[in-house]
C-alpha cells in the first residue's frame, strides 16, 4: 500500500527507484504513479537526484565473492546460516516504516559505496547539480494519466520525456511552452515530434517553482502568432526537488 504521509511517500519513492521494494510492492508503485501525478514527480524527483552517479561510471562485472560478503556482513549471527544465500525480509511494524526505509537507504549508501571501492571505482564527492525542477504534464480532462515529464536542471537545461503513447497530431506539430510571468504570456521552447521520447531545450529566466510548461496542437509549422492558438494536449507546474 502506498504511504499516505507526505515524508513516507516520499520515502516509498526513494526506495522504489533503489530497486529495495519487493516485486508486489514495486507493481503497485509503478501502477500508482500513472494515476497520481504527484507520487510520479516524486519517482522523477529521485531519479534525477541517483542518475548523475550512474552516469559516472562504467558496468562492470562484480567479483564472484562480491555477494557473499555482503550477505555475510548485513545477516544477523545466527547458527547455520548459509553466507552465500540472499538476506532473509526484513519485517516491521507500519508504524516503524519510516525507521525501517531510512535504515534501508542508509544500508544501500554504504553498500553501494562499498561496491563501488570493491570494483576500484572512486566515488565522486563533486556530483552534477540535481534537477531544479520537476513538472509532470497530465492532459486538462484526464489529471489522473501523466503523459510527459519536465526536467529542468540548475543550468536552466529542460529535458521533456514521453512516459506513454505519442499522441495524435492529424497533420498538425506539437509546440511546447512555457510560461512565468502571466504579464509576458507564454514562451515557445520549440517543436517537439510525436514520436520522440526525448526532447531538449533551454529555459530563458528564472527556474522557479511553479513555472507553467505545456504542449499544444498547433498548426503544421508551429503556432503563426508565436502563442498558443491550438487546444492543450498537455499542462503541469514545475515543483522543486532540492
Amino acid at each position: 500500500m502506498i504511504p499516505a504521509s507526505p515524508e513516507d511517500r516520499r520515502l516509498h519513492a526513494a526506495l522504489y527507484v533503489l530497486g529495495l521494494l519487493d516485486e508486489t510492492e514495486t507493481a503497485e508503485a509503478r501502477r500508482h504513479a500513472e494515476s497520481d501525478a504527484g507520487f510520479a514527480a516524486e519517482i522523477a524527483g529521485w531519479q534525477a537526484r541517483l542518475a548523475p552517479l550512474a552516469r559516472t561510471v562504467d558496468h562492470e562485472a562484480p567479483p564472484d565473492d562480491l555477494w557473499p560478503a555482503i550477505a555475510a556482513a548485513t545477516r544477523p549471527a545466527d547458527a547455520g546460516a548459509d553466507p552465500a544465500a540472499p538476506p532473509a525480509a526484513v519485517t516491521a511494524p507500519r508504524g516503524g516504516r519510516s525507521r525501517r526505509a531510512f535504515a534501508i537507504l542508509s544500508l544501500a549508501a554504504s553498500l553501494l559505496v562499498g561496491v563501488l571501492a570493491g570494483l576500484g571505482i572512486a566515488v565522486l564527492t563533486d556530483a552534477p547539480e540535481p534537477e531544479a525542477l520537476v513538472a509532470v504534464l497530465v492532459p486538462p480532462d484526464q489529471p489522473g494519466q501523466p503523459g510527459y515529464i519536465v526536467r529542468v536542471d540548475a543550468e536552466r537545461n529542460v529535458v521533456l520525456q514521453r512516459l506513454g503513447d505519442a499522441p495524435a497530431t492529424d497533420g498538425g506539430a506539437i509546440e511546447f511552452w512555457t510560461l512565468a510571468d502571466p504579464a509576458l504570456g507564454p514562451s515557445s521552447l520549440g517543436l517537439v515530434e510525436a514520436s520522440a521520447q526525448r526532447y531538449e531545450a533551454v529555459l530563458e529566466g528564472d527556474a522557479a517553482p511553479g513555472r507553467l510548461f505545456e504542449l499544444t496542437l498547433e498548426p503544421a509549422g508551429g503556432s503563426p502568432t508565436g502563442r498558443p492558438t491550438g487546444p492543450v494536449l498537455y499542462i503541469g507546474r514545475a515543483v522543486s526537488v532540492d
